[in-house]
């Protein structure tokens, strides 16, 4: 008694042997027309006087426009067929054009191509009336015959016994065993592959690519893949020496054509995965945090692009026109992007930001009236963190139109200020206020101290004015704000101390006073001590405070 397995195994062996045992053809019962009138007539004889059946060499050779010996056209022609034979090309007689004068659309010439994208060698032309393949596709059959039979494979078969070319149940001997061979060999492949190339993977992670040392899944799927993607091929190359039914090896290949293209995606895919590995680690590392932002972008298009490059193949493989299938979708992109300009306006103001790169991520800008943080910068918009912690999203084509001033970039940060002091100040007073100032800026540990500006610069209406200009180094504005506090104060204690008052709209009454003035020398040594002992208190406490700020950090 049988099992269930063993069973089902048998059912599915009977399937596989009767696949084989069918003769499958196209052609008819009927002699072929000898009139080579049209393309299907002379593609009709051809097959036709090729068959088992009613196999006449010297008929079919006519089909062939050669200028050899009779003998020579007749072992091309046996060629050609074998070519087709062990190709998969299967052809449709009922497709084939029937009007003797049959132009071909795109060389409009009186021509015929079997397979333009697959086997554009092989074609028929109309001479002196009749359809014969051309004087080109004779000259190369024998290298497509060499191209379908590599590696010898076609000596092969003629140097098999006559023993082996006995039928078992309908299929000839030396077939099953091929099949047999077939399978064993790709699992034997299979693993041997897959063994050596973790092998090579390892050495390579252990010394060069350091990044997959930890990644043994991607390792060991990587190295399935390519051992599968290479053992098909190899099988495709040996699996039209089998001879199979055309129908059953069209559709072979076609299965074997799909699963390697999905192989070779995935494949692809996990390069592109180790790629990016160390794309991560390099971007890490710069200084630039648009980079960080902009690689997400790329692997998701490089994604894109290797999925859409497979589907196209497969397309291809099912005989569908890629290039009337691009354009018509070329036609339906450029009706889309005329109904979405927008879109396709912030789409390329993305583009213009990642190659200008105006700002970076976290860089301050201000950009009309909007003003904050850079957050992320993506396809459509880029968002902006406001003051109020509120987020902005502006579409990119009207960031890349716009004046932007990136706050970010600036190396220091301007202080000015216009002091105001009471007309009643005597001028030395302000020499020495003016003075002091300058000392203010030289001592504080964040200013600039080559281009800052103090001076006495204007009799105002109410007041004698002072231009003060200091740059403040300030990766932030909380610090920036600190550091202005430090001189503010200052100013406004350096004045207290000097007896300068700040003015401000208003009227006042002068009285003269009774007293004798003070000596001039005496009142400016004071005021010199008394200066002199203030900023030394001040540079005491702004370095007492820095330093207080960094034991803190440490």
């Amino acid at each position: 008694m049988l099992c269930k397995s063993n069973y089902i195994q048998l059912k599915l062996w009977i399937v596989l042997i009767a696949c084989l045992a069918i003769n499958i053809s196209e052609l008819s019962a009927q002699p072929a027309d000898l009139s080579l009138r049209s393309p299907y007539h002379t593609i009709n004889a051809f097959l036709y006087y090729q068959e088992a059946n009613s196999y006449n060499p010297q008929m079919s050779a006519l089909t062939l426009n050669s200028d050899e010996s009779i003998t020579e056209t007749i072992n091309k022609a046996r060629q050609l067929k074998m070519v087709l034979d062990g190709g998969g090309y299967l052809i449709h007689l009922s497709k084939l054009p029937r009007e003797p004068d049959y132009v071909d659309s795109t060389s409009n010439s009186n021509i015929y191509v079997l397979f333009p994208d697959r086997l554009p060698e092989v074609y028929l032309e109309r001479i002196n009336g009749k359809w014969q393949f051309s004087a080109h596709t004779v000259e190369m059959i024998p290298q497509l015959y060499e191209r379908t039979f590599p590696f010898g494979l076609s000596r092969l078969l003629e140097m098999l016994p006559k023993s082996s070319h006995r039928n078992f149940l309908g299929v000839e001997i030396w077939k099953l065993l091929a099949i047999l061979i077939g399978f064993g060999f790709f699992f034997v492949v299979f693993f041997l592959l897959s063994w050596l190339l973790r092998v090579v993977l390892g050495v390579l992670s252990n010394r060069y690519i350091r990044h997959l040392r930890g990644q043994s899944k991607l390792k060991t799927r990587l190295t399935q893949l390519i051992s599968v993607y290479i053992c098909l091929w190899a099988l495709s190359l040996t699996l039209p020496v089998l001879l199979l039914p055309i129908k059953l090896l069209n559709v072979l290949i076609t299965m074997m054509t799909l699963a390697r293209t999905i192989l070779l995606v995935f494949v692809l895919l996990r390069i592109a995965e180790i790629i990016f590995l160390y794309a991560r680690d390099y971007t890490a590392k710069t200084a630039s945090k648009m980079d960080d932002q902009l690689l997400p972008i790329f692997e998701r298009v490089m994604v894109f692009l290797v999925i859409v490059g497979g589907i196209l193949n497969i397309l291809q493989t099912f005989d569908v026109n890629i290039t009337a299938l691009i354009a018509g979708v070329s036609i339906g992109g450029l009706a889309i992007a005329l109904a979405a300009q927008d879109t396709v306006k912030n789409f390329i103001g993305s583009a213009m930001i990642f190659i200008d790169k105006p700002f970076q991520i976290g860089d301050y800008i201000q950009q009309g009236t909007i003003e904050g943080t850079v957050e992320e910068v993506g396809f459509r918009t880029t968002r902006i963190r406001n003051i109020d912690k509120s987020l902005i999203s502006v579409p990119n084509g009207h960031v890349a139109d716009a004046t932007i001033t990136n706050l970010g970039l600036r190396p220091a940060r301007r202080m000015q200020l216009n002091i105001g002091v009471m007309y009643s100040t005597p001028p030395e007073q302000i020499e020495m206020f003016t003075h002091g100032l300058r000392q203010l800026i030289e001592k504080h540990p964040h200013t600039s101290k080559t281009d800052y500006i103090v001076r006495f610069q204007n009799l105002g209406a109410s007041s004698l004015d002072i231009f003060f200009r200091v740059y403040i180094f300030a990766a932030t504005m909380a610090d920036e704000l600190n550091y202005r506090e430090d001189i503010l104060f200052g100013i406004i204690r350096l004045a207290k101390e000097l007896g300068i008052g700040f003015a401000f709209p208003s009227t006042s009454v002068y009285v003269e006073p009774t007293a004798a003035p003070e000596k001039a020398s005496n009142q400016n040594e004071n005021l010199q001590i008394t200066m002199q002992a203030f900023l030394d208190q001040y540079e005491k406490k702004i370095q007492d405070k820095f330093k207080e700020t960094e034991d803190h950090s440490i």
